[in-house]
């Protein structure tokens, strides 16, 4: 095996020297742009056309600074680990708490109870955007796998669609709950398209035969575009968007279900 060291590739090798003269190109342009301003009277024409490109360079470097500050410097936390999904709700909280237009909540879970009963009211209480919107995949209990999901499964999403009808009545809910027949390896709640919080289905046993279990197991938060989490949600944007699945209630915005 050979030890000599990898060369880097050309885009990280352009990335280094952008990184390294970015800061002179921004100290250069803050002294152009005072120069200009001191010496305007002796550049003439020169200076209509100076001034207004030395302030682009400056305003396009602040924005992308501003934007890299706010990615490290966020108030939400990736990779964060809860034991339960209830005890992630403080945490979505402060994702919705930020949105100025839409709220938009695609949901995967096994009846969805915990959801229903404790995060989505809790999210849409949070949010002030003027739409909320939430897609949910819950289980169709008498579906092939039936014989191995818990006996309250069948109760339970039944329970959960009349909450949802009778109880989601905020006019900027657009509501649509959809049953699949075939569980997927994963659920939980993506949140704008950029916050996943995920848990896995396992298998649990109360001394009989083994079911499956979902919401009681741990979840774990994820932003996407961290390498980490990729894979995490093309899994969940793929079953979410492929799985076969029947619309059960569908709530238009302002309109009761």
């Amino acid at each position: 095996m050979s030890d000599e060291t990898p060369r880097p590739s050309g885009l990280a090798l352009m990335k280094s020297w952008y990184d390294r003269a970015r800061l002179w190109i921004v100290y250069g342009s803050v002294l152009l742009v005072i120069a200009i301003l001191y010496l305007g009277s002796f550049l003439g024409p020169v200076r209509d056309f100076m001034l207004p490109a030395a302030l682009g360079v400056l305003t396009a470097f602040g924005v992308q600074s501003l934007q890299t500050i706010e990615r490290q410097t966020g108030p939400h936390t990736t990779e964060t680990e809860f034991a339960l999904e209830a005890a992630a709700v403080p945490a979505l909280q402060k994702i919705v708490a930020a949105d100025r237009q839409l709220t938009d909540v695609k949901i995967i879970a096994a009846t969805g109870w915990t959801t229903v009963r404790q995060v989505l009211p809790a999210l849409c209480q949070s949010s002030t955007a003027p739409t909320f919107r939430i897609s949910m995949l819950v289980v169709d209990a008498a579906g092939p796998l039936a014989d191995v999901y818990p006996a309250h499964w069948a109760a339970e999403v039944q329970r959960v669609l009349d909450i949802v009808r009778r109880d989601l009545v905020d006019p900027r809910l657009q509501v649509s709950v959809s049953q699949y027949r075939y569980p997927p390896p994963l659920h939980g709640l993506l949140v704008n398209d950029e916050y996943l919080l995920v848990g896995f289905f396992g298998w649990a046993s109360t001394g009989g035969a083994p079911e499956l279990a979902g919401a009681e197991r741990p979840h774990r938060l994820y932003r996407r575009g961290d390498p980490a989490s990729a894979q995490l949600f093309d899994i969940f944007d793929e079953w979410f968007v492929h799985v076969p699945r029947t619309e059960v209630v569908h709530v238009a915005a302002g309109h009761p279900a």
